[in-house]
């Protein structure tokens, strides 16, 4: 059959009754819906009209506005008269795009009422080989599958529209084309509301439209519930931020915009119900732990490691728990555990193993499938995963954690020690380290005092990692201003003489002597050091470390021979009290002979380094951090010493194993890196001292802060080899404590 009409079509017997007359054209079969109030064009409208012919998919989110997109578009050919048929489907399973095809093969005449089993594929084939203009909108495919045959032909007078939450490879096959729907723009955001709220400011509606993460769906709602409670939008802003129940912050049944038929908490729901059903039940749980962190972007290693992981088999546990009644009392039990590790023991007394990170990382797939979160696999300037979540997926998903306040303080604190486990011990990859603070600061503010609650503030280590990564990553100005507010809250929540206050204050110490105030940090840690030695003990290890830190600082301030006599004293002590392969005796160790060199015993200094790598304790390889640097030191002592070629060989070796790990700007690189031009200036090859001074200052004013102390160092070999006088000077390379060891002692972290 073509154009319409009935062309020779055999039939057995004569109970097929065909439609003989032509049908009305254009012939509309299922219901398109109206076009919002105050639909905003967007780029797709556009696209979907300039595109003659072929099959495109829409995919996105629940609430970005694909069938809209598609309403339009079908609107705008009818209107134009540029569609003679348009069929529109609920495309929720096959069996409903099997009807819809049936009813528009009806419609048309290709059926038989006493015999419809074979409708679609009539359909299909008059599809195939009709010139008239048709569109097929199969809107909602919530399963690809489900059109394995039933895709409308590629054919140049038809087109087909299909939307999706789903993002499966196959949706694009056979030249299909899917098209990423996103959210709206800033300014088609301003310009909704202009419209629909026009008494509300700008200023203000811009603020409304940021709070709901610029989802069309979200908008228009919003919108609505404002009107028919006339709230102010500064109160439902609040009641948001504050992760007020989405349920409570939608209209009514009978106020919902558009047409619409379902709130946005069941439009995201459907999705969320959908991927459990994938998972087992662990989508749910999986964007529970996103829901505290950043919704711009989450370390994959964050949502795989142990806590994470431990996290999910708890939900593995409660599905296996029989009864309704049983399983919500052990569910909320379970979240009642502060500490992971408890649960990692309790999950195989119950016969539960935890899951693996290749079963975690497929949840993590199966919400990227699902529209419900993007999964972003690491790139050219990103060497780790990321996923990023809407933030009303997290609101909803917040909502449905256990409403009691002991519950969900605890589980704050296991997405504290999920971000812990993913943090390395140094900072070797910015990126990562960026984002690892990034997701600290959102889990501070959604955590409120969670973090502080358990007897030793232990998951309030992650906020001092984050202090400590600032420090690391060059950022020394944000860090001691990060310090001191820290040091603030602790002193609010659990006390001044508490033990997390007293070590934050020597860390809020320290950053400001590394911003440039060594006459603060000195004042400073002098005041705290009678207090731990009250509080803590004089032989505790936050007492030595205080001690380690105001001797380098008044090393420093221009007393290297008191800063040596000190860090003796304080490693006989740190002997006695600590167990030989504690940190702070390898970092005491290390400044020790840095102080030594710099009161003027190099080779004592370099003897000591040599007997330190010489026996590192278990654990320590020749790449952790603390040995890195005690290699560096002990090179740049060698050259002091008058072996500038062996201080050459050392740093080459030292750098080579620095760079699978760590950033080419990482701040010890960057020192490194002009301590070997240095030495190779100092050995008589200025060429190789310019060399490696190329892109060395662009490389560390890009990472440091202007005020950090190993910037002027790296600009003075730069300007010496670059553009200075033709001689060495007769002592080059930053040598002493306050360029090449890892700054004062340090305090350790917050809990032991």
């Amino acid at each position: 059959m073509t154009g319409g009409t009935v062309n020779g079509l055999l039939v057995q017997a004569e109970q097929v009754h065909l439609r003989v007359t032509e049908p009305r054209w254009p012939c509309r079969v299922g219901l398109i819906p109206n076009v919002a109030d105050a639909f905003q064009p967007r780029g797709l409208v556009r696209e979907l009209a300039d595109t003659p012919a072929g099959t495109t998919v829409l995919s996105g989110m629940g609430g970005v506005g694909k069938t809209q997109i598609a309403a339009r578009h079908a609107r705008s050919l009818l209107r134009s008269g540029g569609l003679d048929l348009v069929v529109w489907t609920a495309a929720t399973d096959r069996e409903a795009v099997r009807q819809s095809y049936t009813r528009a093969a009806l419609e048309i005449g290709l059926a038989d009422r006493q015999d419809l089993e074979p409708a679609p594929e009539r359909l299909l084939a008059w599809l195939d080989s009709t010139d008239r203009r048709w569109l097929v909108v199969l809107d909602d495919l919530t399963d690809p599958a489900d059109l394995r045959e039933l895709w409308p032909p590629d054919t140049a007078s038809g087109r087909t529209v299909a939307t999706t939450r789903r993002r499966d490879r196959p949706l694009a096959a056979r030249g299909r084309r899917l098209v990423d729907v996103g959210l709206f723009t800033e300014a088609q955001s301003a310009a909704y509301l202009a419209e629909r709220l026009p008494a509300v400011a700008p200023g203000e509606a811009a603020g409304l439209a940021a709070e709901l993460g610029h989802l069309p769906l979200a908008l228009a709602q919003a919108a609505a519930y404002l009107d028919e409670t006339q709230m102010l939008p500064a109160t439902y802003r609040s009641m948001l931020s504050g992760r007020h129940p989405l349920s409570g912050l939608t209209p009514s049944g009978g106020a919902l915009p558009d047409d619409q038929r379902a709130p946005l908490p069941a439009v995201l729901g459907v999705s969320l119900a959908r991927a459990d059903r994938h998972t087992g039940g662990l989508a749910t749980p999986m964007l529970q732990l996103a829901a505290l962190l950043d919704p711009g972007g989450i370390p994959v290693g964050v949502l795989t490691g142990e806590p994470a992981r431990a996290h999910l088999g708890r939900r593995v546990l409660a599905s296996k728990l029989p009864g309704p009644k049983g399983l919500l009392g052990w569910y909320g039990r379970l979240f009642d555990t502060a500490e992971y590790d408890v649960l990692v023991r309790t999950l195989p007394a119950h016969g539960v193993a935890l899951p693996s990170e290749a079963a975690a990382l497929a949840v993590l797939e199966v919400l990227h499938r699902f529209g419900l979160a993007d999964l972003l696999p690491a790139s050219d300037g990103r060497e780790f995963a990321v996923l990023r979540v809407h933030a009303l997926t997290q609101h909803l998903a917040h909502d449905t954690l256990p409403a009691a306040a002991k519950s969900r303080a605890a589980f704050a604190r296991l997405v504290a020690g999920a971000l812990q486990a993913a943090w390395p011990v140094t900072d070797h990859d910015q990126a990562l380290a960026h984002a690892l603070r990034a997701n600290t600061a959102v889990l501070r503010v959604n955590a409120g005092g969670a973090l502080w609650a358990d007897a030793q503030a232990a998951s309030a280590s992650v906020l001092q990692r984050a202090g400590t990564s600032l420090t690391q990553s060059g950022r020394v100005i944000a860090a001691a201003g990060y310090f001191e507010d820290l040091r603030r809250e602790a002193e609010e929540r659990v006390g001044p003489e508490h033990r997390a206050t007293l070590i934050l204050a020597g860390e809020a110490a320290n950053a400001r002597g590394r911003a440039g105030d060594r006459a603060a940090a000195i004042e400073l840690l002098g005041a705290l050091l009678p207090v731990l030695v009250r509080v803590q003990g004089p032989d505790a290890a936050e007492t030595l470390a205080c001690r380690g830190d105001l001797a380098a600082w008044r090393g420093r301030d221009g007393d290297p021979a008191a800063a040596a006599k000190e860090f003796a004293a304080i490693l006989a002590a740190a002997r006695r009290a600590l167990d030989p392969g504690d940190l702070f005796l390898l970092t005491a160790r290390n400044n020790l002979a840095v102080w030594r060199s710099s009161a003027g015993d190099p080779a004592g200094g370099a003897e000591a380094l040599e007997e330190l790598l010489g026996g590192l304790p278990a654990g320590f390889g020749p790449d952790h951090p603390t040995v890195l640097l005690a290699r560096a030191n002990l090179a740049n002592l060698r050259g002091r010493a008058g072996d500038p070629a062996r201080a050459v060989a050392e740093l080459r070796a030292l750098l080579a194993d620095r760079a699978p790990s760590y950033d080419h700007d990482h701040p010890h690189t960057l020192v490194a890196r002009a301590s070997l031009a240095d030495w190779l200036g100092a050995a008589g090859d200025r060429t190789g001292a310019a060399e490696a001074c190329r892109g060395l200052l662009d490389d560390a004013l890009g990472a440091l802060d202007p005020e950090h102390e190993y910037l002027a160092l790296i600009r003075e070999s730069v300007d010496r080899w670059l553009d200075g006088p033709a001689e060495p000077p007769a002592e080059p390379g930053p040598v002493d404590a306050g360029s090449v060891d890892a700054g004062p002692a340090g305090s350790g972290p917050v809990v032991p």
